[in-house]
């Protein structure tokens, strides 16, 4: 059965307590441990508020639904009003790492000119109460475990670095599917993903989109390095009938890319996230077209697409071409 709030309640490891006056450093004053060891939580000394917040890992606020910048932004603006109002406010710290699901549960009020603050580490609870596959769930792909379309979306968002992002789909994957049955499909489509993660680094960030299709964002403004990685998957796709899958004959792997440069001239976003998708697919249909295996838009190439305004047009010829 599972445990219920009070079970989870029980993993509380320590209770921290900050008291500054209202128009203080809330977000840099040391703050007071008053109950347990620390060291139990397997978790760092945090010395400040700011320590606990800038220790959040940016994919962890994806589960709440509205964004690592946005949570972020709520958790200052929701102090800031207390302070304004003198009134109340409480929010979720969560800390994931490859293990567990850190949380932290901090309540304020704003009183007589003093911000009061309870910091309450939780440790697990929210695996103890089984919520953390669901908030698991809302970003991660489940058949695959790699992201989702839809957290692949927030990154894209808010990314302000020159980079480049990737759409590639594996060849005549229903012929696969037809061929093979659907259960070989799949193990095409995990042992893919299982391999993306193998190879993953700090430098992209990988997702499957949906059906045979698959995403990286390269956070590195560096062309050379996003072939050389694409390169390290079109060898493992073409090894794979010969390995593990070497028990189906005849069944061939390969996939055709679409990779498009990011520019973010002055901070902004002169393209647009819908823009920079639908840029993505028109490179990858190109490069299936002709059956090369890249196709690249650059940043100055997708600006002179968008100023033409046929982009939706090209994109739907492209896609009828191909499924002839």
């Amino acid at each position: 059965m599972k445990p219920d709030l009070k079970t989870a309640l029980e993993s509380l490891h320590a209770t921290i307590a900050l008291s500054v006056p209202a128009e203080g450093d809330y977000l840099h004053a040391p703050l007071d441990y008053l109950l347990g060891d620390f060291k139990m939580a397997n978790l760092p000394h945090y010395k400040t508020l700011q320590d606990i917040i800038d220790a959040m890992n940016p994919h962890a606020e994806i589960s709440i639904g509205i964004g690592f910048e946005t949570y972020k932004a709520n958790i200052y603006d929701g102090i800031n009003n207390a302070i304004a109002t003198g009134g109340r406010f409480s929010f979720m710290l969560p800390l994931w790492d490859e293990r567990n699901t850190h949380s932290f549960f901090l309540a304020l009020s704003c009183e007589d000119g003093y911000l009061n603050m309870l910091i309450y580490y939780f440790g697990n609870a929210l695996r103890f109460l089984g919520i953390d596959q669901l908030l698991a769930n809302s970003f991660k792909d489940q058949l695959t475990g790699l992201f989702n379309a839809r957290t692949m979306k927030r990154h894209v968002a808010e990314n302000r670095k020159g980079s480049y992002l990737c759409l590639f789909d594996l060849n005549k994957f229903k012929d696969i599917n037809d061929t093979f049955g659907h259960k070989i499909g799949d193990d095409v489509l995990t042992l893919t993903a299982s391999f993306l993660i193998s190879i993953s680094s700090s430098d992209e960030v990988f997702y499957r989109r949906s059906g045979d299709e698959f995403m990286i964002l390269f956070l590195r403004d560096d062309l050379a390095y996003a072939k050389s990685v694409i390169a390290k998957i079109e060898t493992y796709l073409e090894e794979l009938s010969e390995n593990a899958l070497k028990h189906c004959p005849g069944l061939t792997c390969s996939a055709s890319y679409g990779l498009l440069e990011l520019q973010y001239p002055g901070g902004k976003d002169v393209i647009g996230l819908e823009n920079q998708l639908k840029l993505a697919d028109l490179a990858m249909y190109q490069a299936k077209k002709a059956h090369k295996r890249m196709h690249i838009i650059s940043f100055e190439d997708a600006q002179s697409i968008l100023e033409k305004g046929d982009l939706d047009l090209r994109l739907a010829k492209l896609a009828r071409s191909i499924s002839r």
